[in-house]
């Protein structure tokens, strides 16, 4: 299954490394920017580190997304963002 995942802080890394041990392909993970000059392990940074794609949060109120999506071959994006 190509997988999308929209996620930030703790619980996202959580679904991040489930999601890299599974037999899913994770195609993209959107999530905040790494502060910059930040120690902190941020999911953007360990996003990348498992060499998937990274790209902004703020692209999911993009419209633009839903193609991008398809074109990937995108089957399900999951969503773990909460903003209060």
């Amino acid at each position: 299954m190509n997988v999308a995942l929209a996620a930030e802080e703790s619980a996202g890394l959580h679904m991040l490394r489930v999601l890299a041990r599974s037999d899913h392909r994770v195609v993209a993970v959107l999530t905040d920017t790494p502060d910059p000059g930040s120690a902190k392990a941020s999911l953007w940074n360990v996003a990348r580190d498992f060499g998937f794609e990274t790209l902004p949060a703020t692209l999911v109120r993009n419209p633009d997304l839903a193609e991008r999506l398809r074109s990937w071959d995108v089957d399900i994006l999951l969503n773990e963002i909460g903003r209060a």
